[in-house]
């Protein structure tokens, strides 16, 4: 991933090259590309998987998902658990009549650093949100503990758990959460790589895509 305004503006050019009517919006929107101008980051869209950004329900989007007793039927828990998204990335439609399988998946959260005053620094933070989606998720297991991975511009952290995903309309699976926190300019991002290995649905060439065009300003 890239960061920096310069590093920013470069993806923009990209982005808006070939595409109409984009020069004038603050959020640019394609087929290929994704980016907020305004926020400040912006990334390529996998061919076929789709796109949900900015909803006011991201909640009732991920509703379906169900956490470990005794949070299981707690909707304030899952609300506090999707404050902070910004958009997803899905394989699959993530809604539809009937939701038919477990979704490969990306999502990108943004927070301000403020949230890092209680827990020290970023691998705090990392390690208590772990504790956090123990406490959420069945069979949850850390599989690879938070370590910060080296760059210039940035501070980063990653991790990686594996826990049962549950949902009210599909069979449950095992799969991989692939998890790095940013910290820069301010805010702290944390984004998600969801897929299971376990079942044969992997998407590690999609979240290699993602992660190598992910620019944050």
């Amino acid at each position: 991933m890239k960061l920096g305004r310069r590093e920013f503006i470069k993806f923009l050019t990209t982005a808006i090259a070939g595409s109409q009517g984009w020069a004038s919006s603050e959020v640019l929107r394609s087929p290929r590309f994704y980016a907020d101008k305004k926020l400040g980051f912006g990334f390529e869209i996998p061919q076929g998987w789709f796109l949900e950004a900015f909803r006011d329900d991201f909640d009732e989007l991920l509703g379906g998902q169900r956490l470990a007793a005794p949070y299981a039927d707690d909707r304030e828990v899952m609300l506090e658990a999707s404050q902070g998204l910004l958009a997803t990335l899905s394989k699959y439609p993530i809604e539809g009549d009937p939701i038919k399988r477990f979704s490969p998946s990306m999502t990108f959260f943004k927070d301000s650093d403020g949230c890092l005053e209680e827990f020290g620094d970023l691998l705090g933070l990392s390690s208590k949100a772990i504790m956090g989606f123990q406490s959420l998720l069945t069979d949850y297991e850390c599989i690879e503990e938070p370590h910060l991975v080296r760059r210039s511009d940035c501070v980063m952290v990653r991790s990686k758990s594996k826990f049962l995903f549950e949902h009210q309309e599909i069979r449950s699976v095992l799969i991989d959460d692939e998890t790095f926190v940013v910290h820069h300019q301010g805010s702290v991002y944390t984004i998600h790589l969801y897929d299971s290995p376990y079942s044969g649905d992997t998407a590690q060439s999609e979240f290699r895509l993602f992660r190598e065009s992910l620019h944050i300003a």
